[in-house]
């Protein structure tokens, strides 16, 4: 519940992605966040979270929320003098 609250107050975020395995490789990407609630897009996460689970997950929830991340920066965040904090896109 946490992060909702912040995401409601301040609607940045990142995300980290790497691959732990050699080539180690990283990637953060950085943007602006919108909240679906009681909403087409929230009814469709909620449906496709029940399809095909058993009954005790066919029961709602208080508030299922979707978030939707929109990009609007990527830097590469693999160890290295010439990787590291590079902006990519």
């Amino acid at each position: 519940m946490q992060t909702y609250e912040n995401l409601k107050h301040n609607p940045r975020a990142s995300i980290c992605i790497w691959q732990r395995t050699p080539p180690f490789r990283a990637y953060r990407m950085n943007g602006t966040v919108t909240i679906h609630e009681n909403d087409e897009v929230s009814a469709q996460l909620d449906e496709a979270m029940r399809t095909g689970h058993p009954m005790v997950f066919k029961a709602k929830r208080e508030q299922l929320a979707a978030v939707w991340f929109s990009v609007e920066e990527i830097y590469d965040q693999t160890p290295g003098i010439d990787t590291a904090g590079k902006w990519i896109g």
